[in-house]
């Protein structure tokens, strides 16, 4: 069977790709523009139409949300004037002033010269060169060609500083679990140790957090609301609770992908993504194959039909809040066009005994330890998981504790001095844009309240826990 695809094809493959990843783009231009009220009253109508708000809780939000927009309007044309305009000697590595939300930049070459940056000639240089944009702007290469569509760009404050991960703890840990697991398989025909896995099984097999989080029972969370006087509707803690898992399992994906980058870059492993496609033959015998490019395209399109025929721009939404109906629609397509039972991302992870047997110390900053994977002992393998599982819980914690705090520091940055800030009346700050209303108070603390506990629940690995 020839995968190859023609010129035509892939030029249709490429125009599809640039409509999916619009979507994200355009989100991002909203953002930027200022529409961050008017997108979050959408979010609103779409949880009364999903049955997650009662037609009086909506209303009452869109009310908080329209007056909030109007004092933010209002505060802004009153300091204006005062606005803080940076003074100090802050050098941009990138000129991103050339790019905009949603362009095409054909070639790396091209991208470069809009960066006012000179191009990498070899091929490990470029690819290291592409990965250090992420720190000032989003992209997503084209699957077919050499071009960048531009998802976001980041504003000064948030520009990724450079950081070396073999001096980042939390990544040090997931590297060394990493090639404790590859250094288990058994070798393959060419004589490397080669591990088929997913992004969540990775997640799993390493055992970095409580297995609450793949296993817990409805019943079991409504008893910990109640125990915890945690007073949240079904639907209410439903919503929160998959935002968390969300916003949670990107952070599990991120931080993974960062120490998989780490140890490819010291030509410690090479792996690769990809998509896997279940199937039955003609005996009724499961299978499972790798899609073809033609392919991938295909499950993209469904996906997005599938995600917006539920009310989302994005499939990642839509398989997070409909789960269930997501993976009905998309099923049901797949069985009647294909006759695929589903499909899932694979992982791919391949190493050898040589690059195994580096010294840890070589690739993390465990300066102490000059022996590798094969000699780690079982203690320090549990200390890892302990040490990364501590940080992850105290990080989501703090990201949570400081939600509120955040919106206020989006005004503080205008002001030069807290004093000016502080000075303020409340009629004019309404307690940093957050309504007064006791009855929202209380329900904006419930939601924090459920969070921590969710942390502590589903996250945080319990003392001896395997």
């Amino acid at each position: 069977m020839n995968n190859k695809l023609t010129r035509s094809q892939k030029a249709r493959a490429n125009e599809r790709q640039k409509g999916l990843l619009g979507f994200i783009a355009d989100y991002n231009k909203r953002i930027r523009n200022g529409e961050e009220f008017e997108i979050y009253r959408e979010d609103i109508s779409k949880m009364y139409d999903m049955g997650l708000y009662s037609l009086e809780k909506a209303m009452d939000l869109i009310f908080e949300t329209f007056y909030c927009e109007v004092l933010y309007k209002k505060l802004y044309d009153i300091f204006s004037d005062r606005l803080n305009v940076d003074t100090d000697d802050f050098v941009y590595e990138y000129n991103t002033r050339n790019l905009k939300i949603g362009m095409v930049v054909n070639t790396y070459e091209d991208l470069c010269r809009l960066l006012e940056v000179e191009p990498k000639k070899s091929g490990k240089s470029k690819k290291l060169h592409e990965r250090d944009f992420l720190r000032y702007f989003d992209y997503e290469k084209l699957s077919y060609g050499r071009g960048y569509l531009i998802l976001d760009i980041y504003s000064r404050d948030e520009i990724i500083p450079k950081s070396n991960t073999r001096n980042s703890l939390y990544i040090n840990q997931l590297k060394v679990l990493i090639l404790l697991l590859v250094s288990a398989q058994a070798k393959n025909e060419h004589g490397n140790k080669e591990l088929e896995t997913t992004f969540p099984k990775l997640r799993q097999h390493m055992n970095i957090v409580n297995p609450n989080y793949d296993s817990i029972k409805e019943k079991d969370l409504f008893a910990k609301r109640k125990e915890q006087h945690i007073s949240l509707s079904d639907n209410e803690a439903e919503y929160q609770k998959n935002l968390f898992r969300l916003h949670a399992e990107e952070k599990f994906k991120n931080s993974i992908r960062t120490a998989l980058n780490s140890l490819e870059d010291d030509d410690l492993i090479h792996y690769k993504t990809y998509t896997v496609i279940c199937y039955y033959d003609d005996e009724g015998n499961k299978k499972f194959r790798q899609a073809t490019p033609d392919e991938e395209i295909y499950i993209h399109n469904v996906k997005q039909e599938a995600a917006e025929q539920l009310g989302y721009t994005l499939s990642l939404y839509a398989s997070r809040f409909r789960q269930a109906d997501f993976e009905d629609i998309i099923r049901s397509k797949f069985r009647k066009d294909k006759k695929w039972q589903y499909v899932f991302s694979g992982l791919r992870i391949i190493s050898n005994d040589k690059a195994l047997s580096t010294p840890l110390k070589n690739y993390t900053m465990f300066k102490d330890k000059d022996y590798s994977v094969f000699d780690v002992s079982r203690e320090l393998r549990d200390q890892l998981r302990y040490e990364y599982n501590d940080n992850l819980v105290n990080s989501l914690h703090d990201k949570i504790s400081k939600a509120t705090a955040d919106k206020k520091q989006k005004l503080l940055k205008w002001y030069r001095s807290k004093s000016d800030f502080d000075n303020l009346s409340d009629d004019d700050l309404l307690l940093w844009m957050i309504p007064r209303n006791d009855d929202m108070k209380h329900y904006t603390n419930t939601c924090n309240d459920y969070r921590h506990l969710l942390v502590d629940f589903l996250i945080k690995l319990n003392e001896g826990q395997q």
